[in-house]
Formats: C-alpha cells, sequence, structure tokens
C-alpha cells in the first residue's frame, strides 16, 4: 500500500497554483503512482466505482494518499498537478476547460481545430488519423475486461483534458507557440513569468509554466515533448525565434527507439545550417 492515510495530507492547503504550474506540488510519480495513467482498476476497486472513473473519483482516492514531498521544495513532473490546473480554470470561469481554452487562449490567434481527444477507436474524430502501437491492454472504459490496442481504450483520454488531451495538427501547434513570441494576447510581464526560473534548484534547464526552459547564449531554448501509446510529440522554440513541431502517431516499436529523441539534435543541426529564412507568411493557407 502506497502510503495510504485515513486523513488528508495536511500539506495539501500548502499547494499553490504556481506550484502546480511548474511541478513543485509535491507528487512524484517515481516514488509512488501516476493517477491519470494506468491507475484506473486500482481506484476503481477501492472507491467501489464502476469503470471508466471520473476526475472526481482520480481527486478522491490520490487525496487519501500523503504527498511525496513538501510542497515547493522540489521538482517531479504530475500530470496529477495539471488536471487540477484545469478544474481550477473550470471553478475560476464557470466554463469547460476546453471551452475555455478554445474561446480565450486559441481563438485569438485563429486556430479553430484544435480539440478535444476522446479515447474509444470509435469515438475518433473524421480527421484524426489512427495510431499505431504493437501492443494492447485490457480497457479502462468499461469493466467488460476486454482487450483492445493500446492507444484505444487502455487510458482514459477525456480525464487527461488538461494535460495531453489535444488533438491539433502541427500547423496549430506552430502558430500556438506565436503567443509567446508576438505579444498580444498574453503580456510581456506574464510571458517572463512563464519562461522564469523556479525558486528550486537546477542543472542546466528547468520547467518553467508548462515549458521546459534551457538558457543559451543569446537567450532561452524552450520546449515539450510528451507520449502516449500511440502518439509521440515535440514543440520547440528556440533563442533565434525559430520554432518547430513534430508529430508522430506511434510512440515506441519492437527496436524501443524514441521518435522525438531521436529527431531533437538533428533538427537543431538542420536549422543551424540554414542562413536565409523566407519571410512568407503560410499559416493564412494551411492553419484554417
Amino acid at each position: 500500500m502506497l502510503g495510504l492515510s485515513t486523513a488528508v495530507d495536511s500539506r495539501l492547503g500548502d499547494v499553490t497554483v504556481l506550484h502546480l504550474l511548474q511541478h513543485l506540488g509535491g507528487w512524484d510519480r517515481s516514488v509512488s503512482f501516476d493517477p491519470m495513467y494506468q491507475w484506473d482498476f486500482n481506484i476503481s476497486n477501492q472507491l467501489q466505482v464502476p469503470l471508466p472513473v471520473t476526475q472526481a473519483n482520480i481527486m478522491d482516492y490520490t487525496s487519501r494518499y500523503k504527498l511525496d514531498f513538501k510542497p515547493g521544495d522540489r521538482y517531479a513532473y504530475s500530470n496529477y498537478g495539471y488536471m487540477l490546473l484545469g478544474k481550477v480554470i473550470e471553478k475560476v470561469t464557470g466554463l469547460p476547460y476546453a471551452t475555455y481554452v478554445q474561446q480565450n487562449v486559441l481563438a485569438p490567434v485563429k486556430i479553430t481545430r484544435m480539440t478535444q481527444g476522446r479515447t474509444a477507436q470509435s469515438l475518433r474524430r473524421p480527421s484524426e488519423i489512427p495510431y499505431y502501437s504493437q501492443y494492447s491492454g485490457t480497457t479502462v472504459l468499461d469493466n467488460s475486461g476486454a482487450q483492445v490496442p493500446m492507444p484505444y481504450g487502455t487510458f482514459n483520454l477525456e480525464n487527461m483534458a488538461a494535460h495531453g488531451a489535444w488533438l491539433s495538427s502541427a500547423v496549430d501547434m506552430a502558430k500556438f507557440t506565436t503567443i509567446f513570441d508576438a505579444p498580444g494576447l498574453l503580456t510581456s510581464s506574464t510571458i517572463a513569468q512563464v519562461f522564469a526560473q523556479p525558486a528550486v534548484d537546477w542543472n542546466g534547464s528547468y520547467y518553467g509554466m508548462g515549458w521546459s526552459v534551457r538558457p543559451v547564449s543569446g537567450g532561452l531554448n524552450t520546449w515539450h515533448d510528451g507520449a502516449y501509446p500511440g502518439t509521440s510529440t515535440l514543440m520547440v522554440r528556440r533563442y533565434d525565434g525559430l520554432s518547430w513541431v513534430v508529430l508522430f502517431n506511434q510512440w515506441n516499436d519492437a527496436l524501443g527507439r524514441n521518435y522525438t529523441a531521436d529527431i531533437d539534435y538533428p533538427l537543431h543541426v538542420a536549422a543551424d545550417s540554414v542562413t536565409s529564412w523566407p519571410t512568407t507568411n503560410l499559416f493564412p493557407s494551411y492553419g484554417l
């Protein structure tokens, strides 16, 4: 049993929004568990609720465990922390998380196609590509015990709304990076806070608010990557104003390759070799 307590950890009241944004909230999946991924059966069994479990179930379950460290003491990537941020947005705005983001973040920069993904293969969007994996597993969408392809039911994407459920084209993700390079939606002071170094020790790079950051000569290199079975992604914003996005519809294969890790360095080398970039803006042609 992973530190189960009959009382809520008193330190939960010390967790701030800033802690959640910077992954300093006190949850460490390498020490205990990640309640957002492949923990659905544990939650269902312990709470005696049917599958699929809900975000409310996840919060109920996770709040019964002690934190892995004092909030603010150190960094540990936490999908659960970002799920909580989505709930904060809903509480403050009175809107569903995705609706608020689409109306107030994406629409102002003319990103109209980004939407939330859905778990079941039968619910795939008409324009959504298929996802590939050599693995399968037991569905978490119901109590049938059915075996399904790993990308289509071994994790609950709907519960991951605020930390990994967005469907996007590479063009729209590239357009998203311009929010930070051409202030308008965000103020310059807010952008500075997003990429500011947290008040914890770091070695070489650190996590700002939603972005990994590495100080380099001339500015900051910023990026984020992510993966689920069936998808692997990389988004990079460089110190020199260049940005790129890479999307794969597979994560791992029989050789154990990590696609985004393999392609990251070669893309930097390729970008460094270009001496003159065109100034043509193709967003209006390919971004709508």
